[in-house]
């Protein structure tokens, strides 16, 4: 095995494949909503500058920077950071775990484990570039005092169905590993 994995594969854990998400454009569904109203914004912000540059008046034309900063704020973080994350996303299966990974330049890169449990339910999402999560989790965002939980997994790959199955694979035999190894009652 290369030195890449030399502290993060456990004794007698083998990579079974490794992949990355499509790295096309997407806004998740959840997030299209935000971004539309980004975008309308932003095109009043514009619109305002474009005012206030008309008639110079410099009170407008600080009133539109701070309405088009904060509003392409909202745009380009439902839209370009998710994509930009994901192409500096990769994952990994073993014969123990899912690794998801990410390397962002000039930041460390950081990974996140799942053990592949016998008994555990993972959800596939098919579809041409299809997902499996593993977990959902709080990402800090919340509605109505309601923490919103967030899929996470292989997400948006198109060797999605291979990948589910390899994890179904796994866990078939885990499961029939712990029924061998209790033996006969």
């Amino acid at each position: 095995m290369s030195d890449e994995w030399d502290g993060i594969l456990r004794d007698g854990e083998v990579v079974l494949w490794q992949g990355k998400p499509d790295d096309g454009f997407y806004i998740h569904p959840s997030r299209r909503k935000t971004f539309v109203v980004g975008a309308f914004f932003t095109a009043i912000g514009l619109t305002l500058l474009a005012l206030g540059l008309i008639i110079a008046e410099i009170p407008m034309i600080l009133f539109a920077l701070l309405f088009l900063a904060i509003s392409l704020t909202l745009t380009l973080g439902q839209s370009l950071w998710p994509n930009y994350k994901r192409r500096h996303t990769f994952y990994s299966l073993t014969n123990q775990r899912a690794i998801l990974g990410l390397a962002l330049p000039r930041r460390k890169r950081t990974l996140k484990f799942f053990d592949i449990q016998p008994e555990a339910t993972y959800e596939f999402i098919p579809g041409p570039i299809g997902s499996i999560v593993f977990d959902y989790e709080d990402q800090g965002v919340q509605v109505n005092n309601v923490p919103q939980l967030f899929a996470v997994g292989f997400m948006r790959f198109a060797e999605a169905p291979e990948v589910w199955q390899m994890v179904q694979d796994l866990q078939r035999d885990m499961r029939q590993e712990k029924i061998t190894s209790r033996g006969p009652q």
